[in-house]
């Protein structure tokens, strides 16, 4: 069977109904990726807050839900927008008044973000990152975030290793570049040896970026206690064989029949 032959099987599957929207969904991803979108995610890192939604528009008081029924320690995938400015409406999910309220944020289609409630509830505020998704192939990426409201300034340890001072609330580490493999990071009071927290047997995959975020209170309990919640930010995109360029091509002009 040649190459043309499969190509021909393929388009024939998209003869089923679910299958053309799967396609048509890929298409319009791969040409949201081409118009120069950002990619942001949203985090619920405020520890008493309730589920959220989350809105976002490009004039005050969006109304489009974009998240829905966040709870604490959730995170949202990454999310294409276009290049712009916007607002974003942080709103329980009970109803009511918003509790963040994000006016004009200056979205760079060349740029990654992370946009995370932090605070008690009674403080609630938006936290925006600027996140360094490079890949590395040979190592493994990661970045240190303070997000623990009651927490006080912490030193940060891997494998025994001090990698970060004296970090407070709302800071982040630079990256660090660490060879893949299973690693131990130990949170200290700034200045002393002191475990506030200990995360063991954290895998680190070549070519992966990561964050890991403290969140929760020191004095917290149950699903409101101190943790540290790691992210994966980035993997290596799958190269785009010509074969799969022609079929998407010949797709797209099956699918406007």
């Amino acid at each position: 069977m040649n190459r043309f032959s499969n190509v021909r099987n393929t388009l024939y599957l998209l003869e089923n109904q679910n299958m053309k929207k799967l396609f048509f969904a890929v298409v319009c991803a791969l040409f949201v990726a081409s118009q120069g979108a950002a990619d942001v995610r949203v985090l619920h890192l405020s520890p008493d807050a309730p589920e959220v939604d989350v809105f976002l528009g490009a004039a005050d008081d969006p109304t489009n839900a974009v998240l829905t029924n966040v709870p604490f320690t959730g995170v949202s995938p990454y999310l294409p927008v276009p290049t712009g400015n916007y607002f974003i409406d942080v709103t329980p999910s009970a109803g009511g008044s918003p509790v963040i309220n994000v006016d004009g944020l200056a979205v760079d289609g060349a740029t990654d973000y992370s946009i995370a409630a932090v605070n008690a509830v009674a403080s609630i505020e938006p936290l925006v990152l600027v996140d360094d998704n490079t890949i590395d192939a040979g190592n493994a990426r990661i970045r240190l975030v303070h997000a623990s409201p009651d927490a006080p300034e912490v030193d940060i340890s891997v494998d025994g290793v001090g990698v970060v001072s004296t970090l407070s609330f709302k800071e982040n580490s630079p990256y660090l570049t660490l060879p893949e493999g299973d690693y131990t990071v130990r949170i200290l009071l700034a200045g002393t040896s002191t475990q506030v927290f200990e995360v063991p047997n954290l895998q680190l995959d070549a070519g992966t970026v990561y964050s890991a975020f403290a969140a929760g209170f020191v004095g917290g309990s149950g699903a409101q206690a101190f943790t540290v919640l790691p992210t994966v930010d980035a993997v290596p995109e799958p190269i785009m064989s010509p074969l799969w360029m022609i079929f998407v091509f010949m797709g797209m002009a099956k699918l406007r029949r």
